[in-house]
């Protein structure tokens, strides 16, 4: 009998060890980091941080949410911070892990109450800006054994004047649920955006008007971006993206607002690509006697 729970220990070690090494490589060969993973601990010891869904976890001690993700992208024009999935990843700095409407429900959770993405009204021909409570959006990382937490705007750049963003403020607009029930942001990874997209999970807060003149400057039309568009619409389907605007995988329509900053990547403040990353989203604090920029 010694001899039989022997082997049968033995057995069990090996069968414990085969399932964390098909765990590991499972998590290597969707992207994920490993659960273990620097990258995801705390952000201070004794905060209480509970996984909410695959790549989700929420800080119910400082109110945040956490998503983990990687550095994709360093250089460039962008038109979001993060997106899910493959197909904004070429601009995106960082894509995420997890389900966009998984991360929506996280935000929730929080306290945060969503809007509604910006919109082209067709009766009165005009870009709807986005709404949506207001947050806060940063990012941390490991460097070696130096853990480092920056806000989002670090990492971008004001293509305009050359110079790193100011302070920004993000809108949780929420996203779309389309006519057939289906979360918008879950078909075209359209999580945080620095412009427009109907699907928009978060979006920048538009900036202040620079000009004194008080007619509104133009917006234009809904365009879709024929490079990201796997299914092309029916030329009788109208651009107008609400519920009724059929989306699909891989398809792109932006938004085009005056108020689109032209944004691309601060390289020189950006990881190398790969780096595992966790994106933290919180309701806004505006801090004591300051001045929102945005």
């Amino acid at each position: 009998m010694p001899h039989v729970r022997a082997t049968l220990s033995a057995l069990l070690v090996v069968t414990v060890v085969t399932a964390d090494s098909m765990s590991r490589a499972a998590s290597k060969s969707f992207g994920r980091p490993p659960a273990t993973s620097s990258a995801t601990s705390p952000a201070e010891p004794g905060d209480r941080v509970a996984p909410f869904q695959d790549g989700v976890r929420i800080n119910w001690t400082r109110r945040e949410v956490e998503a983990d993700g990687q550095v994709v992208l360093r250089h460039g024009y962008l038109e979001l911070f993060a997106c899910s999935g493959p197909h904004k990843v070429h601009e995106s700095i960082v894509r995420l892990h997890a389900k966009p409407s998984h991360f929506y429900r996280a935000l929730g959770l929080i306290g945060l109450t969503p809007g509604r993405p910006a919109r082209w009204d067709e009766q009165s021909e005009t870009a709807v800006p986005a709404c949506g409570e207001q947050a806060a959006v940063l990012v941390r990382w490991n460097d070696g054994n130096q853990t480092h937490v920056v806000a989002a705007h670090e990492w971008l750049l004001d293509l305009e004047t050359e110079r790193p963003l100011p302070p920004l403020r993000w809108l949780f607009t929420g996203s779309t649920t389309l006519r057939d029930g289906l979360f918008g942001a879950d078909i075209d990874g359209a999580v945080i955006c620095v412009v427009d997209f109907p699907t928009a999970v978060l979006t920048l807060v538009p900036p202040e008007p620079t000009t004194t003149s008080t007619a509104p400057a133009p917006s234009s039309k809904p365009t879709r971006d024929a490079a990201q568009t796997t299914r092309p619409a029916p030329a009788s389907v109208s651009t107008q993206p609400d519920a009724d605007m059929p989306i699909g995988p891989g398809e792109s329509i932006h938004i085009n607002m005056a108020t689109d900053p032209a944004i691309g990547a601060c390289t020189d403040r950006i990881p190398p690509e790969g780096t595992p990353v966790t994106v933290i989203v919180r309701p806004w604090r505006e801090p004591p006697g300051s001045q929102p920029i945005r």
